[in-house]
C-alpha cells in the first residue's frame, strides 16, 4: 500500500544521518569521560555485590528500589528487540549490520550512563511525593521547549513501541492458531491493570520476570550454538567479510552496502539498547539512591546483557539462513527454533516471546506514563491508560512493515534533541558524571 511505502522511504532517509550522529556522540562521550563503560567495571561489580546506598529519608518520596528501577528499564530493552531486532537488522543491512549493532551498544554504554546519571541528578519531586525524571527534566536545563518536545515525542514513541511488541507477539501466536485480535485484547487488558498498580507493582513484576526469561532464552540459544559449530564458524566468517565490504546478494537478500550495514546496525542498536534515546533514564530516575552515578554505573550492566542476547540471536539467524529469504518478518527466530529444536523449539520460543513481550509492553507503557505525567503533572493519567491500551490492541492487527517503519520514523525525533542536550550538559556539568 502507498502509505507503507511512504513511511518506509522516509525511514530510510532519516536513518543514515541519525545513525552517524548516534555513533559519533557515543564515541565523543567515551573519549570525553574516559571510557566509563570500561573504567567503572570494578565499581559496577561492587554495586552488584553490595548494593546501592539509598537515601536516608524516603517516606515522602515515591521512589523505588534501585534494582527494581534497573529491571524495569531492562524489561523494555531485553524484550522483543533483542530477539527480533538483530534479525531485522541483518535482513536490511546484511551480516555486517550485526557487528555494528554490537559495536554501537558497547560504545553507547557511556551514553546510557550519562542519561541515567543526569536523569536522577536533575529529577524533580512534586508536592505529593511523585518524581519527574529522565530527559524531560535534564532537557529543561538546556531549553524548556526541548523538554516539552521530548515528552510529547516519547508519548507517541512508547505507544508505538508497545504496539510493535504486540505486533510481534500476535504474528508468532498466529502460527499456533490464536487470532491476532485475541492477543491484542489480552495484552491491552494486562497492561491497563499493571499501570493502575503503579511503579512498585511494575518493578516487582519485572524483577521476577527479567532474570527468568533471560536464563531460559539464553540457555536454549547457547545449546543450539554449541551443537552447530560448523554453521557458527560460517556465520562468523560472514560477519567478518561484511564489516568493511558490501554484502553480496544471497537468495532473496538483495545485498547491502557498508553504509547500509553501519546505519542499520546502529539504528537497531539504539532501538534495542535505548542508548541515545534517553528512555532508559525514565524508570532509572525513580531509583532511591544517594549518588546518581551509582545508578548510572548500574545501568551499564544492562548493556552487556543486551549485547549477549543480540549476538546469540543474530548468530542463530545467520547460521540458519532464514535471513536470505529477504522478507521482513517477526517470525524468523520462530523458524530458527523449529529448525534446530524441532521437538520443543517452538514451545520454548513461544514461552520466551510471551514473557519478553509482556515485560516490554508493561515497561514501555510505564515509561510513556511518565512522559505524559511530565506534561500534565500526573493529571488525566486514566485517559493515557485507556488510549495506550487501544494502541496496544491496534498493534496486533496492523501490518508488520508499517509498524517497523513508523518506529524508525519516530526514533530521530526523540534521539536528536536528547543527544544534543546530553552533550551540552556533559560539557557543562562534567563533575556530576564523576563516580
Amino acid at each position: 500500500m502507498n502509505y507503507i511505502s511512504f513511511f518506509t522511504n522516509l525511514s530510510y532517509i532519516l536513518a543514515l544521518p541519525t545513525a552517524f550522529i548516534l555513533l559519533g556522540s557515543a564515541i565523543y562521550l567515551s573519549f570525553f569521560l574516559g571510557f566509563p563503560q570500561i573504567c567503572y567495571l570494578p565499581k559496577l561489580w561492587n554495586l552488584l555485590l553490595n548494593g546501592v546506598k539509598e537515601q536516608r529519608s524516603k517516606t515522602d518520596i515515591k521512589s523505588i528500589n534501585s534494582l527494581y528501577a534497573l529491571f524495569t528499564a531492562m524489561s523494555t530493552s531485553l524484550g522483543i528487540g533483542t530477539i527480533v531486532g538483530p534479525s531485522i537488522a541483518i535482513v536490511m543491512g546484511g551480516p555486517g549490520a550485526l557487528f555494528w549493532l554490537v559495536v554501537y551498544q558497547l560504545l553507547a554504554a557511556v551514553t546510557k550512563f550519562t542519561e541515567v546519571t543526569f536523569g536522577i541528578h536533575f529529577r524533580k519531586k512534586l508536592n505529593n511525593g511523585s518524581i519527574l525524571g529522565g530527559p524531560m527534566q535534564y532537557l529543561m536545563e538546556v531549553k524548556p521547549s526541548w523538554a516539552h518536545w521530548y515528552s510529547w515525542a516519547t508519548v507517541f514513541l512508547f505507544a508505538s513501541w508497545s504496539s510493535l511488541q504486540t505486533n510481534v507477539l500476535a504474528e508468532v501466536l498466529q502460527q499456533q492458531g490464536i487470532a491476532p485480535w485475541t492477543t491484542g485484547l489480552i495484552m491491552a487488558t494486562l497492561t491497563f491493570i499493571m499501570l493502575n498498580g503503579g511503579a512498585k507493582r511494575i518493578g516487582q513484576f519485572n524483577s521476577k520476570l527479567v532474570p527468568f526469561m533471560f536464563v531460559l532464552y539464553t540457555s536454549f540459544c547457547m545449546y543450539m550454538l554449541s551443537t552447530h559449530i560448523y554453521e557458527l564458524k560460517i556465520a562468523l566468517e560472514q560477519i567478518l567479510n561484511s564489516i568493511i565490504a558490501p554484502a553480496p546478494t544471497i537468495g532473496g537478500f538483495l545485498g547491502a552496502t557498508v553504509y547500509t550495514a553501519i546505519s542499520t546496525g546502529v539504528y537497531k542498536g539504539a532501538y534495542v539498547s535505548e542508548s541515545g534515546m534517553g528512555t532508559a533514564a525514565i524508570p532509572h530516575s525513580l531509583a532511591n539512591v544517594q549518588k546518581p552515578t551509582d545508578q548510572g554505573i548500574l545501568a551499564i550492566s544492562s548493556v552487556f546483557v543486551e549485547i549477549l542476547l543480540c549476538l546469540i540471536s543474530g548468530l542463530l539467524i545467520l547460521m540458519s539462513g532464514v535471513w536470505t529469504y529477504g522478507t521482513i518478518t517477526n517470525v524468523m527466530m520462530y523458524a530458527v527454533f523449529q529448525q534446530y529444536l524441532p521437538s520443543i523449539g517452538h514451545i520454548v520460543l513461544l514461552f520466551s516471546i510471551v514473557m519478553f513481550a509482556s515485560g516490554t509492553i508493561v515497561g514501555n507503557s510505564f515509561n510513556g506514563r511518565q512522559s505524559f505525567a511530565a506534561l500534565t503533572q500526573y493529571k488525566f493519567l486514566h485517559w493515557y491508560y485507556a488510549i495506550n491500551s487501544v494502541i496496544i490492541f491496534m498493534g496486533a492487527i496492523t501490518e508488520v512493515p508499517l509498524v517497523w517503519a513508523l518506529m524508525d520514523v519516530i526514533l530521530p525525533f526523540v534521539a536528536l534533541p536528547n543527544i544534543i542536550g546530553l552533550i551540552y550538559l556533559a560539557y557543562k556539568h562534567k563533575g556530576v558524571l564523576k563516580a
